[in-house]
């Protein structure tokens, strides 16, 4: 090997050549720096100093240019009046000469000087201008009156004296001609010779008339003393003209002088030229010959030339120092194959590659040699191909990928040479893969993926980035296909199992839903007095209905191949249906339902009605399901719409005054339940969940509120036109409305009412306040043109408010608009009126009102309590089925058949009638819908039943179709409601009427007359009531509340409040709560007074004074006799 040496490094050798460069290269920089410094620099200059100085005198020039211009307009000009403008705007120009400090300052201040004097003269001139020149007018009148005058009179004069006439009018015609063409320019001393001339021959003329005024005409005479009036005497316009001439010369004068003063200053304007732009210092420049310098094209060019020059010298030297560098890489390059080679023959240029020569004579050989390193290959490629065939599992590295890898990965995928490793997927897998490669390469681990290639075959594939390369292994599992094959087949099954399973589910359903309807007909027809059912077994077969309707539509819910079918209907109607048939279930356990409807919601939309209804009757059963006293309130909104479809929230309000209402278990389930945990919850659950995602119910929410909760979710409803609500604004003009309410809700609905409509809205809560405030000196006042009396105040205190307002004046006595309940209502004691608490959501409201305050009735009342005073009913189990197109304008019917003791149900669409009738639930049907309701039905084909037509020609239509299934169907016309004793008559054969109680004065008479009145069926009653004895006072009951319907109607829903509040009392004894125990026996003893039970009261007093004695052992034994008074009153209550 030959020794060379050469110590010098490679960078140290191309130092000076970097040196070089650099310095060329800061050279180029700091010329072309200087040269936009010194360009900024003389810019700066020019925009700082030349310009500014240039524009000041610019603008000085103008104003004397215009000010010339003015003072020109002065000089052309004949009217006056434009001289204190012209006069003005000079003045501003002088004075901005003077701020602007021109060189014309000193001349500026001297004229400002000369012309303030004429300024008070010049506005004299321009308002006295037009006096003078009607005064020039009025003259020229005159003076063409006298010359006609004269003219006139020369005919009749003598000889003698025409000549002084012709001389007169001579002279007369001058004036004329000289006052037509007067003005401010005319000059004064020929002005004042002619008005000489005038004088003296006025003076002639009055010496004349003073001789003689009989011999010249009394025309002339008069023409002349007007004209002397006129120029000397009255008006003095001869005075005046020579002032305003004067004064107007002396004006022109002095602004013909300053004109000339300005005329020179404005031609010798001239700016100074500007020296040129410079990019260069003048210090440079000064070094180059003059000739070079006087032309700056030619200091451009030799600036170009320079900078080209130094740039090529810059570029060559990079170019030589490239071209050094890739010599020195290729020469050690070749020092080093000669070195592998055995022998170094080649010059070593620098002490880098005698370092690298260095290195490498400390390298040793490796221990194995490349065949050894073949052979192995060749072995685990072999190893690889026996893997690949007989396990399918092939192991792959990106790094050391081999041709005969390649060849067994293409076989494993059906590939061609051409095709790459995607080509054997399809696009979701390739996808898939990539997705899982990017996880692997974030994560820095292991994948695992399986994904079908083009044969449909399953593959395993795991991936791994390692060492900036891909590595991982592709296995085909065939075995795991076959068992994947075996577990859809089984699925199918199954799937088909359950198909069944639900199917006979939905078939047994229906099969106890007609064996419930049954039983319910037996119930409805025993209720008429063909058997006494208890009341309690028909409200036990209803909810065993409405469970049997659950369990069908939740078996049809879990269907996978359920089908939707959406309708067009008013969301409004079948809301209103909805809230009616909710209201009529909440009654039974004396829950209040209301609801409220945003404008913004669009009325016309598209519902799958059953399953809306159900959806949301099956809700609110749920909310109320433990409730008692309650209120139910239903908000809806619109908080969303998209193209063809409106997002609504419904918002359920849950409230109880007397004991808190708490958040159901359902509810709270649901709120924590997801896909995979529902299969696991309870039915009833699972059946909520399926309902709201059918519906695609979604954000449900509660909160806690004031004695109860809220609970709250969206619904996408797909509407069918986009009409919204109406809005239509109602002007009031404030007039002065009274609200009596003690509900919040109604509070708010009236008060929003009031304030969009422009009313003034009192409100007061309690009827002693009213009796109060409300009396002839507050409506002296402040007069109240309406009462709207809510429904929370009509059930307690109308009477009183009645009594209250009739003893007031006959001009005070407002309006009362009554807002009465729809159930539970003694007719006999307060009539029927026409509102119900509903109508407030109405969008007619507003209109109603107003119409109603203007009218002439004094209340709302429909129908007077006269009307109803021979009637009670005694409510039944008779089902009615009123299908009417807009409900709410048959809420006065639906009060008249609740208070009739039917049971009704509301539906608002057609085919829903039908479905509804075909279940053979309904004995009556009152339609108002074309369709005929004449259909074979599933339950009850030959119970008697009642259809009522709305309309003659429906009756037409139902006798054309009768069929012999239905041939003892009555089919009859629907009589005037508003005629109660027809309506009654017509719907006799469906009514159970309950004797009327004549004389209340006699307690025991009536007990008799009351007891014999009891069929014969009831008569095991006596044996579980000792001695005869009664377990509560039915007179005095019937008298407390007010009506016998009444009485009948709550006397269970009293009975269930008696008992659930004993668990109660019971629960606290045994725990020692004294405040619940308490409470629970206030409340039983309030309902005893009511029902007037002595014997339930006297055994209540016992506890009472053991509770106050806080003996809760003694109260555990008098629980005892308290829940056998219960018992006898509960079968007496039964037996009635």
């Amino acid at each position: 090997m030959t020794s060379m040496d050469s110590s010098v490094s490679f960078h140290q050798q191309i130092k000076g050549r970097l040196l070089l460069i650099a310095f060329l290269f800061s050279i180029s920089f700091f010329l072309i720096l200087a040269a936009f410094y010194q360009s900024e620099l003389s810019l700066l200059t020019l925009n700082n100093e030349t310009l500014p100085a240039i524009e000041k005198k610019v603008n000085n020039h103008r104003l004397l240019t215009e000010s010339e211009q003015l003072l020109t307009n002065v000089l052309i000009d004949h009217n006056p009046q434009r001289f204190e403008t012209w006069l003005l705007l000079y003045q501003q120009n002088l004075q901005a000469l003077i701020y602007n400090q021109a060189n014309e300052k000193q001349l500026a201040r001297r004229l400002l000087t000369e012309i303030e004097p004429f300024i008070l003269s010049v506005k004299r001139l321009s308002v006295n201008n037009e006096k003078n020149e009607q005064l020039k007018q009025s003259t020229i009148v005159q003076l063409q009156i006298v010359n006609t005058a004269l003219t006139d009179a020369l005919l009749n004069v003598s000889l003698e004296n025409s000549d002084f006439y012709q001389h007169s009018i001579n002279v007369f015609s001058q004036a004329i001609i000289m006052a037509e063409n007067l003005s401010v320019s005319t000059n004064i001393d020929r002005f004042t010779e002619f008005t000489n001339k005038l004088n003296t021959l006025m003076q002639q003329w009055l010496e004349k008339v003073e001789e003689d005024e009989t011999s010249i005409s009394p025309k002339v005479v008069a023409s002349l003393t007007g004209l002397n009036n006129l120029l000397w005497i009255d008006q003095r316009s001869i005075a005046k003209w020579r002032s305003h001439i004067r004064i107007s010369q002396e004006f022109i004068s002095l602004v013909s002088e300053h004109r000339q003063t300005l005329t020179p200053l404005i031609k010798r304007f001239t700016l100074s030229k500007q020296p040129s732009h410079k990019i260069w210092p003048e210090i440079l420049l000064s070094w180059l010959p003059p000739a070079v310098t006087t032309s700056q094209k030619v200091v451009y060019i030799i600036v170009a030339a320079i900078f080209s020059l130094l740039l090529i010298t810059l570029f060559f030297l990079l170019y030589l120092l490239y071209q050094r560098i890739k010599f020195n890489q290729r020469h050690s390059i070749a020092l080093i194959e000669e070195y592998i080679q055995g022998e170094v023959n080649s010059k070593i240029l620098s002490g880098e590659q005698q370092k690298t020569l260095d290195l490498l004579n400390q390298l040793t050989l490796p221990e194995h040699s490349e065949n050894d390193y073949q052979r192995l290959k060749s072995t685990l490629n072999h190893q690889a191909l026996l893997i690949s065939r007989h396990a399918n599992t092939l192991a792959w590295d990106t790094r050391v990928l081999s041709d005969e890898l390649s060849v067994m990965f293409r076989q494993m995928l059906n590939l061609t040479e051409k095709q790459r490793w995607y080509h054997g997927f399809s696009r979701q897998a390739v996808q898939k893969l990539v997705a899982e490669a990017r996880a692997a390469k974030s994560d820095k681990g292991i994948v695992e993926v399986v994904v079908s290639d083009k044969q449909g075959r399953k593959l395993n594939v795991t991936l791994e980035f390692i060492d900036n390369g891909w590595q991982g292994t592709l296995s085909v599992k065939t075995h795991q296909v076959k068992l994947e094959q075996d577990v859809e087949s089984l699925n199918q099954q199954l799937l088909k199992a359950e198909q069944n399973q639900r199917l006979q589910q939905v078939n047994f359903s229906q099969k106890l839903n007609k064996r419930l309807v049954r039983a319910l007909l037996q119930s409805q027809s025993a209720s008429l007095g063909y058997g006494v059912p208890s009341i309690k077994v028909y409200r036990h077969l209803m909810r065993m209905l409405e469970w049997s309707k659950q369990l069908q539509l939740f078996a049809i819910l879990r269907a996978k191949d359920r089908q939707v079918q959406l309708t067009d209907v008013s969301f409004l109607n079948e809301l209103y249906t909805l809230i009616i048939n909710v209201l009529v279930n909440a009654n039974l356990q004396r829950n209040t339902v209301s609801y409220s409807v945003d404008n913004n919601v669009i009325d016309a939309c598209k519902l799958n009605t059953p399953l809306f209804h159900q959806t949301l009757n099956h809700f609110c059963q749920m909310l109320l399901k433990d409730q008692f006293k309650a209120a139910l309130h239903l908000a809806v909104s619109m908080v969303d719409k998209n193209s063809g479809q409106q997002i609504l929230n419904f918002v359920f309000t849950v409230i109880n005054s007397e004991s808190k209402a708490e958040v159901p278990d359902v509810i709270t389930a649901l709120l924590q339940s997801d896909e995979q945990q529902i299969e696991t919850k309870s039915s009833i659950i699972q059946y909520f969940f399926k309902l709201f995602k059918v519906t695609y119910c979604d954000r449900l929410q509660t909160k806690t509120v004031e004695n109860g909760y809220q609970v709250s979710f969206n619904i996408p409803i797909t509407t069918a036109a986009s009409s919204l609500l109406s809005d239509e604004r109602v002007d009031f003009n404030q007039r002065n409305l009274l609200l009596l309410s003690n509900d919040s809700l109604t509070i708010t609905a009236v008060e929003q009412l009031a304030k969009k409509h422009q009313a003034a809205l009192s409100t007061i809560t309690k009827t002693k306040h009213f009796i109060q405030q409300v009396n002839v000196k507050h409506l002296t006042k402040k007069a109240l043109d309406l009462v709207i009396v809510a429904d929370d105040i009509f059930n307690n205190d109308f009477e009183m408010i009645q009594r209250h307002i009739a003893g007031l004046p006959k001009g005070l006595i407002p309006k009362v608009f009554v807002l009465q309940p729809l159930c539970n209502q003694a007719m006999h004691r307060v009539g029927l009126f026409k509102h119900t608490p509903w109508c407030l959501n109405s969008p007619t409201f507003a209109a109603s009102l107003k119409r109603f305050i203007k009218g002439t009735n004094a209340s709302n009342l429909l129908l007077a309590a006269d009307i109803f005073q021979q009637y009670r009913f005694v409510p039944t189990n008779v089902e009615v089925l009123l299908a009417v197109k807009n409900p709410e304008q048959h809420e006065v019917l639906q009060r008249l058949l609740h208070w009739m003791g039917l049971q009704v149900h509301l539906v608002c669409n057609q085919q829903q009638m039908l479905k509804e009738w075909k279940s053979g639930r309904f004995l009556i049907l009152l339609n108002e819908f074309e369709v005929s309701p004449l259909i074979a039905l599933d339950v009850g084909k030959k119970v008697k039943r009642s259809i009522y037509a709305f309309s003659t020609q429906q009756i037409e239509q139902y006798q054309n179709n009768v069929t012999p299934e239905c041939s003892h169907w009555e089919v009859k016309l629907l009589p005037n409601i508003l005629d109660v004793a027809a309506l009654v008559n017509g719907l006799s054969t469906w009514l159970k009427e309950q004797p009327l109680t004549r004389n209340l004065a006699t307690h025991q008479s009536q007990q008799a007359s009351m007891i014999t009145k009891i069929p014969v069926a009831q008569a095991p009653i006596e044996n579980t009531v000792k001695g005869g004895e009664e377990a509560f006072d039915l007179v005095k009951y019937a008298h407390n509340q007010g009506s016998s319907e009444l009485a009948a109607f709550m006397i269970l829903d009293y009975i269930d409040e008696i008992e659930v509040k004993i668990v109660e009392l019971t629960e606290s004894i045994a725990k020692q709560q004294l405040q619940k125990a308490e409470y629970a026996l206030k409340e039983i003893i309030t309902i005893a007074k009511i029902m007037a039970a002595d014997n339930l009261l006297q055994s209540c007093k016992v506890v009472e004074g053991l509770l106050s004695d806080k003996n809760f052992n003694g109260c555990s034994e008098a629980m005892l006799d308290i829940k056998n008074k219960y018992l006898l009153l509960t079968d007496f209550a039964q037996a009635i």
